[in-house]
This record gives structure tokens, C-alpha cells and sequence, in this order.
């Protein structure tokens, strides 16, 4: 991710010195246009002591005519950490969207379930789609518009941390978040082999340079079209490669009705409607900008490049959802129960202190407990009545017996 990220931190940070040039200009600027306004109040003072009404009426009109011009807007690609509230005023500046890129996603997930914020989720979810508008209404902070609001989100998650939100998806608390991270990659584990070999700078410079190009691209001169009441240019496929994507969409389609899959994976699959021409004008403006294609609407390569990539991804995101099923907390308590690894009656601080997969954290266990106790795995045993003045002891659980294997 860091070598994928190192272009864009380039652009970023290009972009951070060109504002602070900008706003020392802007700085000089308003210090010039004080002094302008002191001298005209000064002789504005003269004029009212002689009662000059024709003076007075000129140096009106210089003072209202006076003024330092907006302050610089910051160009921004790429953003760490932010409250949505200060990310909606970072979009305002920057209708083109951001990318939110955090090494652990589990921070950004874990934020949102906080009391207070969670309205954060429900913004990144209508961010995802990029061609809505968004504004906000905040005692304090007044009134922000963001123009075709668009995030993309970046980053990194343990097996164990995403398979906590998997769960979830596949029972019953299903909003959308996970079947938004369409590029979503499962790595297969490799053997250790020791490489020692020089960056390609040549490459990496190349890739700047691109994206540079990219930045600046403005897509009706690169064959976009803006139609009467639009305002954002859009692309279209040309006829060849319009063929190409209507034999794939309806295969893809056909696929997805007779599914047999999970329906949240199926739901997760049905958004590749959306990233396949995502990835096509991805594909065609890269060959664009690098001189492999000519201006124009989307062409065939570009769009059975894409399908590949769909085929890719949806690959990948099979092996989540079936992380995320045979993986759960609940399965993997089960197991344990099962094999007697816990006392009876157990707490939930003993599950905790033997750092199973997914139950490491309070919230889990608890969560975990009570889908066993409704599958009738578990049971609460009751507890003493606490001393008086004292704490109430830990609710405290003990496994059904027809869970053991039966002995011979």
C-alpha cells in the first residue's frame, strides 16, 4: 500500500507547497489592502473636517471597492485521520473527492460505533457513490454544500478484526458498508524469501507523472460529454466496447439470479454493476493520458480489462464471505466448549484471557455469548445475591452437555 500510495503522497505534497506559497501571497495582499483602507479612512477624516461632501462621496466609493481578494483553497488528495465534520469542509474545497486512507481500518470501524457518532457511517455510505451532493446543517458551524460528494477509502484490516464485521453482514445487520469495498483482497500467504533489489525510480516517476496528468485532465477535452442540465461530464462506451459490456452485464447478471450464494455476497457481487465501468474509464483515461489511446469514448480493451478484474475481485470476495461464515466467534467458541478448554461455569473474563480468534474484546464475548445461549449451546447460571454494599458477582455460563461428543 505504501508503494501504490507514494504518487498520490507526491501530488499531496506538491499541493501543500504551492497553498503555503499561495497563502503567504494572499497574507501580503491583505496587509497591502490595510494600508490602502488606512489611508482612505485618514483622508476620509480630512475631507469630513473640511465637509468636502464631493471627496467624501470618491473616497466612499474606493473604500467599498476595496478588497483583498478569497483566501487560497487547499488542494487536497489524501486524508489520514478527520471527523466528518471537518472532512465535509475538506470536500467543499476539493469537489473531485479525497481518499481516506488509514493502515488500519480498524480505528475508522471502531469510531464509528462510538455514542455520538453514528452518523459518520451513514455519510461514508452515501460518499460511496460520488455523484450526490451533501450539505450540512450544524450549530456553530453553519452551512456546508459539498458538490458531488465522493470518498474513496483505503486500508488495511486483521483476519480476525474484518471477521467480527463479516459476521454481522451475513446475520441479519447487513447496511452496505462491506459490499462497498469492492476492491477488497484476500493475500495468500507466501514462504519468506529474502530480496534485496533497488526501487524502480524509473517506474515511480512514471507513475507521478501519470497521475499528474490525470489530475489535470479535463475530461470534455478528453471525450466526456456534458449534457444540458448535467454537472458532471460523463463517458460512454463506444459501440464495440458497448457490446463487450452488455455480454458481460448480462451474464453476470444471470449469474447473480441463480445464486445460490449467501444473499449478502450476492448483494456484494451486484455492485460490480457499478465497478465494472468504474474500472473501464479508469483503464481507458490512464491509456489517455499516457498516449496508448486517443481522446474518445471508452474502448473495447479497456472494458474486457475491467471484466478481468471483476473476475478478480469477486474471487477474492468469495474468500471473505467464507471467512466471515466459517470463521465467526460463535464457531469458534463452539469449537472450544466443545473440546473443554473452558471451566464450568466459565465468565466472560475467562474467554477474554485465552485470546481466541475474534474474542479478545469485551463487546465480542458478550455478543458471541448470546448468539450460543439462543442456539441453546449455553445457558446464564445464576449467581448469589451480592453482599450488601458489595459488587454483584460476574454473570457466569455453562455449556449445554448434548454439545460433548458422546463417549464410547
Amino acid at each position: 500500500m505504501a508503494a501504490a500510495l507514494a504518487p498520490l503522497k507526491q501530488l499531496d505534497r506538491d499541493a501543500r507547497d504551492e497553498y503555503r506559497q499561495n497563502a503567504q501571497l494572499h497574507e501580503a495582499e491583505a496587509d497591502v489592502v490595510k494600508a490602502r483602507r488606512e489611508a482612505i479612512k485618514k483622508k476620509l477624516t480630512k475631507a469630513a473636517d473640511k465637509g468636502n461632501e464631493l471627496d467624501l462621496k470618491v473616497l466612499q466609493n474606493e473604500l467599498a471597492a476595496l478588497s483583498a481578494t478569497a483566501p487560497p483553497a487547499a488542494r487536497r488528495y489524501l486524508v489520514n485521520d478527520s471527523t466528518v465534520e471537518q472532512l465535509i469542509s475538506i470536500l467543499g474545497d476539493n469537489p473531485r473527492g479525497l481518499l481516506v486512507f488509514r493502515d488500519e481500518l480498524t480505528g475508522l470501524l471502531k469510531g464509528w460505533e462510538k455514542q455520538g457518532r453514528e452518523t459518520e457511517r451513514q455519510f461514508y455510505l452515501e460518499a460511496w457513490n460520488g455523484t450526490s451532493d451533501f450539505s450540512s446543517d450544524r450549530v456553530g458551524r453553519g452551512s456546508q454544500f459539498v458538490p458531488n460528494c465522493c470518498i474513496s477509502l483505503l486500508g488495511g484490516i486483521q483476519p480476525d478484526k474484518l471477521g467480527h464485521y463479516l459476521h454481522q453482514t451475513l446475520h441479519g445487520e447487513n447496511d452496505g458498508m462491506i459490499q462497498r469495498l469492492s476492491l477488497a483482497t484476500w493475500p495468500d500467504p507466501r514462504p519468506f524469501r529474502y530480496v534485496d533489489s533497488v526501487p524502480n525510480a524509473t517506474a515511480q516517476a512514471h507513475a507521478v507523472e501519470l497521475l499528474r496528468r490525470l489530475d489535470a485532465l479535463e475530461p470534455v477535452n478528453a471525450g466526456a460529454i456534458l449534457l444540458a442540465g448535467d454537472s458532471i461530464p460523463a463517458f460512454h462506451f463506444d459501440e464495440a466496447a458497448q457490446e463487450v459490456f452488455v455480454d458481460w452485464l448480462t451474464a453476470w447478471q444471470h449469474g447473480l439470479d441463480t445464486s445460490d450464494e449467501s444473499p449478502a455476497l450476492v448483494q456484494h457481487l451486484a455492485k460490480y454493476r457499478k465497478l465494472y465501468p468504474t474500472l473501464s474509464l479508469l483503464f481507458h483515461l490512464l491509456n489517455v493520458v499516457s498516449g496508448a489511446s486517443v481522446p474518445g469514448p471508452v474502448t473495447p480493451d479497456a472494458a474486457q480489462l475491467a471484466g478481468k478484474w471483476c473476475t478478480y475481485f469477486a474471487a477474492h470476495a468469495r474468500r471473505l464471505y467464507a471467512y466471515g461464515a466459517r470463521g465467526s466467534a460463535a464457531a469458534t467458541l463452539g469449537e472450544h466448549l466443545r473440546a473443554g478448554r473452558l471451566p464450568s461455569p466459565f465468565t466472560v473474563r475467562d474467554v477474554q484471557r485465552k485470546g481466541w480468534q475474534g474474542l479478545g474484546e469485551r463487546p465480542a464475548v458478550l455478543s458471541t455469548l448470546e448468539e450460543l445461549m439462543d442456539a441453546n449451546w449455553l445457558r446464564e447460571v445464576p449467581r448469589p445475591a451480592a453482599a450488601e454494599g458489595g459488587r454483584p458477582p460476574a454473570p457466569a455460563y455453562e455449556a449445554n452437555p448434548r454439545i460433548f461428543p458422546l463417549k464410547p
